[in-house]
């Protein structure tokens, strides 16, 4: 159905109210603004990223951070997985996350663990360590997460009693904006495959 509506011409605003208001201010004045949120020289920018960091820092834990080497282009053209991925040496970097109960299920195919969570770093320190590539999917990160947990699989962890310690990235994004800054970034990550090819040493 199409709608047509007629207006009367003398409804319509035919001119901006700006032409009639008084201001004596200069262009640079009016758009860079001693008020005006969105300014990243402004140094309570530089304190919030430092008081992000400082959180991390009392409420976070230890974690190995395997950043993975380039290698578009050998990804299995069936599964779109690398067959011997290789990863960078590992890197201890702070990071806040709350650890889920892990819940394991034996499934069609082997053994299943159903645990994701989020782990929170500071961008800004990201930024000065990693530059623009910061941890992206495909990461793997080994965190303190101290779960034990039992299989007969000997293909899932080598079987046995194990602890279930490294995740691989699967999302990244960022979080906690303060004035146009961004002041974490967060990953979502979840258990690392028991295929030994495929988890760093």
């Amino acid at each position: 159905m199409n709608h047509h509506f007629e207006f009367d011409d003398e409804l319509q605003q035919s001119y901006t109210s700006l032409q009639n208001a008084k201001d004596l201010r200069s262009d640079a004045d009016k758009t860079n603004s001693k008020l005006a949120i969105y300014d990243h020289s402004n140094p309570e920018i530089a304190n919030m990223e430092m008081e992000a960091l400082n959180i991390i820092n009392d409420s976070g834990a230890p974690t190995l951070v395997f950043r993975r080497t380039d290698d578009i282009g050998q990804t299995d053209e069936t599964y779109n997985e690398t067959p011997n991925p290789i990863y960078h040496q590992p890197d201890i970097i702070k990071g806040m996350f709350k650890p889920e109960s892990v819940s394991i299920v034996k499934v069609k195919w082997g053994i299943d663990t159903d645990v994701k969570f989020k782990i929170h770093y500071s961008r800004a320190f990201l930024l000065g360590l990693y530059g623009s590539r910061l941890i992206r999917v495909g990461d793997v990160i080994a965190v303190p997460h101290n779960t034990l947990i039992q299989t007969q699989s000997t293909h899932f962890l080598e079987g046995k009693i194990n602890r279930l310690d490294k995740f691989r990235v699967t999302h990244a994004n960022d979080t906690g904006n303060y004035n146009y800054r961004w002041l974490y970034w967060t990953v979502d990550v979840e258990p690392l495959s028991g295929d030994i090819s495929v988890r760093p040493k």
